[in-house]
Protein backbone atom coordinates (compact mmCIF):
# COMPACT_ATOMS: atom_id res chain seq x y z
CA UNK A 1 0.00 0.00 0.00
CA UNK A 2 0.68 3.96 0.07
CA UNK A 3 0.94 5.52 3.38
CA UNK A 4 1.13 8.97 4.51
CA UNK A 5 1.10 11.65 7.39
CA UNK A 6 -0.25 14.68 8.32
CA UNK A 7 2.30 15.58 11.42
CA UNK A 8 5.58 15.50 9.51
CA UNK A 9 6.41 11.40 10.04
CA UNK A 10 5.46 11.20 13.51
CA UNK A 11 2.54 8.99 12.35
CA UNK A 12 1.35 7.34 9.13
CA UNK A 13 -2.04 6.49 8.04
CA UNK A 14 -2.45 4.02 5.27
CA UNK A 15 -4.02 5.78 2.21
CA UNK A 16 -3.93 3.21 -0.77
CA UNK A 17 -4.45 -0.34 -0.18
CA UNK A 18 -6.09 -3.45 -2.17
CA UNK A 19 -9.36 -2.73 -0.90
CA UNK A 20 -9.01 0.81 -2.26
CA UNK A 21 -8.06 4.66 -1.30
CA UNK A 22 -9.00 6.59 1.27
CA UNK A 23 -10.15 9.72 0.86
CA UNK A 24 -9.98 10.73 4.72
CA UNK A 25 -7.40 13.15 4.14
CA UNK A 26 -8.24 14.03 0.73
CA UNK A 27 -8.71 17.07 -0.25
CA UNK A 28 -8.99 18.84 -3.62
CA UNK A 29 -9.64 22.53 -4.58
CA UNK A 30 -10.91 21.54 -7.88
CA UNK A 31 -11.92 18.02 -9.20
CA UNK A 32 -11.76 17.89 -13.63
CA UNK A 33 -14.24 14.84 -14.32
CA UNK A 34 -13.37 13.78 -17.51
CA UNK A 35 -15.22 10.90 -17.60
CA UNK A 36 -17.09 9.24 -14.08
CA UNK A 37 -18.94 5.79 -15.02
CA UNK A 38 -20.91 4.18 -11.79
CA UNK A 39 -22.15 0.42 -13.54
CA UNK A 40 -24.81 -1.74 -11.69
CA UNK A 41 -22.67 -5.43 -12.44
CA UNK A 42 -22.50 -5.12 -16.66
CA UNK A 43 -24.58 -1.86 -17.06
CA UNK A 44 -23.34 1.87 -16.93
CA UNK A 45 -26.32 3.33 -15.15
CA UNK A 46 -24.96 7.10 -14.28
CA UNK A 47 -22.21 8.69 -16.24
CA UNK A 48 -21.08 12.24 -15.15
CA UNK A 49 -18.50 14.03 -18.25
CA UNK A 50 -18.17 16.99 -20.09
CA UNK A 51 -22.34 16.98 -20.89
CA UNK A 52 -23.58 16.77 -17.22
CA UNK A 53 -24.34 14.15 -15.08
CA UNK A 54 -26.31 11.61 -16.72
CA UNK A 55 -29.05 8.71 -14.93
CA UNK A 56 -29.78 6.23 -17.96
CA UNK A 57 -32.62 4.31 -18.02
CA UNK A 58 -32.56 0.85 -17.60
CA UNK A 59 -34.88 -1.48 -19.65
CA UNK A 60 -35.40 -4.83 -19.25
CA UNK A 61 -32.71 -6.02 -21.79
CA UNK A 62 -30.58 -3.64 -20.39
CA UNK A 63 -29.32 0.65 -20.22
CA UNK A 64 -31.18 2.41 -22.94
CA UNK A 65 -28.23 5.29 -23.23
CA UNK A 66 -30.98 7.47 -25.55
CA UNK A 67 -33.26 8.18 -22.56
CA UNK A 68 -32.02 9.79 -19.33
CA UNK A 69 -32.19 12.36 -17.05
CA UNK A 70 -29.10 14.85 -17.31
CA UNK A 71 -28.39 17.91 -14.61
CA UNK A 72 -25.86 20.41 -16.53
CA UNK A 73 -25.59 24.03 -16.69
CA UNK A 74 -29.15 24.40 -18.32
CA UNK A 75 -30.50 22.77 -15.30
CA UNK A 76 -32.18 19.33 -14.94
CA UNK A 77 -34.35 17.54 -18.02
CA UNK A 78 -34.98 14.46 -19.50
CA UNK A 79 -34.58 13.24 -22.76
CA UNK A 80 -35.69 10.17 -25.22
CA UNK A 81 -33.55 10.78 -27.80
CA UNK A 82 -32.15 9.11 -31.64
CA UNK A 83 -28.53 10.61 -30.70
CA UNK A 84 -28.58 8.83 -27.23
CA UNK A 85 -26.33 10.08 -25.03
CA UNK A 86 -24.98 12.21 -27.60
CA UNK A 87 -27.51 14.51 -27.47
CA UNK A 88 -26.23 18.07 -27.03
CA UNK A 89 -28.08 21.04 -26.65
CA UNK A 90 -26.80 24.36 -27.40
CA UNK A 91 -28.88 26.42 -26.28
CA UNK A 92 -32.06 26.28 -23.34
CA UNK A 93 -34.86 26.22 -26.05
CA UNK A 94 -33.32 23.37 -27.47
CA UNK A 95 -34.03 21.57 -24.22
CA UNK A 96 -37.56 22.94 -24.06
CA UNK A 97 -38.01 21.44 -27.91
CA UNK A 98 -36.08 18.04 -27.41
CA UNK A 99 -36.84 17.20 -23.67
CA UNK A 100 -40.41 15.66 -22.64
CA UNK A 101 -39.74 17.11 -19.31
CA UNK A 102 -37.05 19.93 -17.52
CA UNK A 103 -36.46 22.57 -15.18
CA UNK A 104 -34.04 25.33 -16.52
CA UNK A 105 -33.25 28.67 -15.14
CA UNK A 106 -36.32 29.46 -17.82
CA UNK A 107 -38.76 27.62 -16.03
CA UNK A 108 -40.33 24.21 -16.03
CA UNK A 109 -42.05 22.20 -18.23
CA UNK A 110 -43.31 18.60 -18.83
CA UNK A 111 -44.22 17.61 -22.57
CA UNK A 112 -46.45 14.09 -23.53
CA UNK A 113 -45.07 14.34 -27.70
CA UNK A 114 -47.46 12.42 -30.42
CA UNK A 115 -45.75 12.46 -33.40
CA UNK A 116 -45.04 16.24 -34.68
CA UNK A 117 -47.51 17.00 -31.96
CA UNK A 118 -47.35 17.85 -27.72
CA UNK A 119 -49.30 18.59 -25.15
CA UNK A 120 -47.62 20.75 -22.29
CA UNK A 121 -47.59 22.40 -18.84
CA UNK A 122 -45.05 24.84 -18.27
CA UNK A 123 -44.56 27.76 -16.78
CA UNK A 124 -44.27 30.08 -19.80
CA UNK A 125 -47.49 28.95 -22.08
CA UNK A 126 -49.60 26.93 -18.89
CA UNK A 127 -51.32 24.27 -20.12
CA UNK A 128 -50.99 24.07 -24.07
CA UNK A 129 -52.50 21.46 -27.10
CA UNK A 130 -50.07 21.72 -29.87
CA UNK A 131 -50.58 19.89 -33.58
CA UNK A 132 -46.63 20.69 -33.87
CA UNK A 133 -47.50 23.81 -36.05
CA UNK A 134 -50.00 25.88 -34.01
CA UNK A 135 -51.39 25.62 -30.77
CA UNK A 136 -55.06 24.04 -30.73
CA UNK A 137 -55.94 24.41 -27.33
CA UNK A 138 -54.58 27.21 -24.78
CA UNK A 139 -55.79 27.14 -21.01
CA UNK A 140 -54.47 29.40 -18.54
CA UNK A 141 -53.56 33.18 -19.75
CA UNK A 142 -54.30 34.19 -23.28
CA UNK A 143 -53.32 37.65 -23.08
CA UNK A 144 -50.34 39.07 -22.59
CA UNK A 145 -47.73 39.40 -19.77
CA UNK A 146 -48.42 43.04 -19.56
CA UNK A 147 -52.14 42.17 -19.86
CA UNK A 148 -53.04 38.44 -18.63
CA UNK A 149 -56.62 37.56 -19.51
CA UNK A 150 -56.83 33.81 -17.73
CA UNK A 151 -58.92 31.41 -19.85
CA UNK A 152 -59.30 28.97 -22.89
CA UNK A 153 -58.38 29.75 -26.37
CA UNK A 154 -59.57 27.16 -29.02
CA UNK A 155 -57.87 27.41 -32.40
CA UNK A 156 -58.27 25.62 -35.90
CA UNK A 157 -55.57 24.05 -37.79
CA UNK A 158 -54.17 27.56 -39.18
CA UNK A 159 -53.41 28.43 -35.67
CA UNK A 160 -56.65 31.12 -35.74
CA UNK A 161 -59.08 31.17 -32.79
CA UNK A 162 -62.57 30.14 -33.24
CA UNK A 163 -63.48 30.38 -29.37
CA UNK A 164 -61.69 32.01 -26.55
CA UNK A 165 -62.77 33.21 -23.44
CA UNK A 166 -62.94 36.77 -22.57
CA UNK A 167 -61.53 38.51 -19.72
CA UNK A 168 -65.29 38.08 -17.60
CA UNK A 169 -64.73 34.32 -18.26
CA UNK A 170 -67.98 34.65 -20.86
CA UNK A 171 -67.01 32.54 -24.48
CA UNK A 172 -67.13 34.23 -28.11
Amino acid sequence: GLFITTDGGKTWKNAIRGEGISTQYLTAGSINVSNISLMDGDFTNFRWDKKGINAFYKGEYGVNLSKFVRFDHFGIYGVNSESGADYTPVTEEDIWRDATFGMTWKGFFIKNKYAAGYVSVDSIDDIVVSDGAHNRIKIGNIGTLQAPVFGIRISDATGAPVMETVDDGSLW
